[in-house]
Formats: C-alpha cells, structure tokens, sequence
C-alpha cells in the first residue's frame, strides 16, 4: 500500500494434531528522517581538545519514532544524543558530534607518554625539565612522523542512524589532527633597536586545549659546539640544565641558536614573570624579554617554555643591533 495504514490479523497453522493461531500485525507509515547537516566539517583537533558539533533532525512521519542506534567507523567521531525520540513534523536537535582525537591505541597518541608509565614519570610543570622529558618528547616526534607518514593526520568517519522506523540514514564527518602549539607568534622580533640601548617584549602564549595549562620560562645554555642545525631538543639531551632555582636569578641570559650571534644580547628582565597557569582556550603574558644588541648585525636567541601540554616549546628571538646620527646641514650643504 502507498496510504499509511495499521492492520492487525492472525495466521492459522494447522495440522492433524492440533490448530495453531498466530497474531500478526503491520503498520505502514509515509515519510522520510533527514539528518542535517548530513556532511559535518570539522576543524583540526589535538589529543585535550574536544570538538562537538549540533546534529539536527527533521522527521516527516505521522507518529514518533525511536532512535535505536547511531553507528560509526572511527570512534575518535562518535555521537552524543539529546534525545532518542523524533517528534513527527518537527526540526530538533538530536545531539552533538563529538571528535575526540583521544580515542585512539596508545601507540597512536603523539601527546600520551604512556610509555613511561613504569618511571618516575615526567617532571612536574614548575620543576627542571629531566632527561626523562627529553625522552618523551623524542617518544612524540616519533609517533607524529608514523601517523603523518601513514596519512593519518585526515580523520573521516561514516555514521549511520538506525530508527524502529527507518534503517541506514547516512552521516559522515571528516577533520584533520594537529600539533598544537601555545606560542601566540612563531618569532618574538624586536626589529632594529640602537646599539647600547634597549627594548623590552612580553611573551604572549595561548592555551588551545580544554585544560588548565601551567608555563615556565627556562633557559638554554649557549653551547656553540652543537653541529649546524642541531635541535634545541639535543641541547637539552646532552647538557645538564641548571638547578631549578638558577631560573629564577636576575638576569637569567636567553640562550643562542646554534649559528646565531649575539646571544647575549637577550635576558629575561630582573623581576620577569617566569611562570603563570593559563585558562582553556586563554592568553597569558610572561615575561618581559629585554633586547640589548652589543654590534652592529643580527642577533638571535631562543627561548624555552615548559609546560603540561607540548612538554617543551622553543620561541626564536630575532633582532638587529643598529646605529644612527643626527646630523645638521648648513644651507650652504655643508655639515
């Protein structure tokens, strides 16, 4: 039938023992279940930040039907309902789409250091960063270069929504994963600043996950005997790092990129706000940063931010030590 109508019968099985009745009943309904939007874009998430996007739904059935399943192939994108059943002629929200990049075998996971589980475990946020920490760090770099090298940094998941009336109402999402970062620029530049004077900047860093995060400034030793092009990383790896308490001296010197000149040139500012705890998705500034170039060229330097998210990140500083003189001219055009 093309009308929607319920009618109830019986089915009579007989044999030469016995008769056997059986209820029998149907209902056949007019309408269709649009889920909306039924392509979802997510934006690029990280293993601490949950995206969640609205799934709205439209029924055109003459009577309530029942959500029974919502089924999906990857479960880092899984659904979360605000309800199970769809009032007939009415848009409504059916829930949310959660991406959740944490879902994932540990093996997979760039920002878990679940590998050491059986140490010590990694330095607290306000401590001196560990061997152990360069250990983890080196441990995330590695499971990042796999997943990229893989093509796993693309996230697509089919969803199919299951109903006591309609079967197989198709949902797809697709996202992409990131490595967060919580450098507000990726360069703090003091431009040009006379030589002999000075120029300070503060440190703007950004919290992108959905958790608290704590911040300390330290400082990389100058070490002019690491091979062109080494990593601040392997700095770390093989030198020593002061006692924690040294951080917070005056005057605390910013250290030099291999190849840079004129490290010295940077410091953290006596009294500088060394470390602070940043709100989700909040910005906070540290420091200042003084810049006091000593020769007329470029300076560089980094500076490095501990923290409970990345672990370790490294700001470059870039300036130029400059000169000038005002000079007065007669109107004869003799000086």
């Amino acid at each position: 039938t093309e009308e929607e109508e319920a009618r109830s019968g019986e089915v009579l099985v007989v044999t030469p023992a016995e008769t056997t009745s059986l209820p029998v009943r149907y209902e056949a309904l007019s309408g269709a279940l649009q889920v909306s939007p039924s392509t979802v874009s997510l934006d690029t998430a990280f293993p601490g930040k949950v995206l969640r996007k609205p799934l709205w739904a439209w029924s055109t059935y003459q009577r309530p039907i029942t959500i029974k399943a919502v089924t999906s192939s990857d479960p880092r994108v899984l659904p979360v309902l605000a309800q199970t059943v769809l009032p007939p002629n009415k848009r409504v929200l059916m829930g949310h789409l959660e991406f959740n990049t944490a879902r994932v075998a540990l093996e997979e996971n760039y920002l878990s250091d679940a590998t050491f589980a059986g140490h010590a475990g990694l330095s607290s946020p306000s401590g001196p960063l560990t061997r152990l920490d360069v250990q983890a760090l080196k441990r995330r770099e590695l499971v990042w270069e796999a997943v990229s090298s893989r093509g796993l940094t693309e996230v697509r998941a089919s969803l199919t929504v299951h109903t006591d009336v309609v079967e197989g109402v198709p949902v797809t999402a697709h996202g992409m994963l990131e490595r967060p970062s919580i450098l507000a620029t990726p360069v703090l530049n003091f431009s040009l600043v006379q030589v002999g004077e000075e120029a300070s900047a503060g440190v703007r860093l950004h919290n992108p996950s959905d958790h608290p995060l704590a911040v300390r400034l330290l400082a990389l030793p100058t070490l002019p005997s690491l091979p062109e092009g080494a990593a601040a990383l392997e700095a770390f790896a093989g030198h020593e790092l002061p006692p924690a308490g040294d951080f917070w001296a005056k005057g605390t010197t910013v250290g030099a990129l291999t190849g840079s000149r004129g490290a010295a040139a940077f410091h953290l500012a006596q009294g500088a706000v060394m470390e602070a705890l940043i709100e989700p998705h909040q910005d906070v500034v540290v420091g200042p940063v003084i810049f006091s170039p000593t020769k007329l060229a470029a300076h560089g330097g980094v500076l490095c931010v501990k923290n409970n998210l990345t672990l370790l990140q490294v700001l470059p500083l870039a300036g130029w030590g400059g000169s000038g003189q005002l000079a007065f001219e007669a109107s004869d055009g003799s000086e």
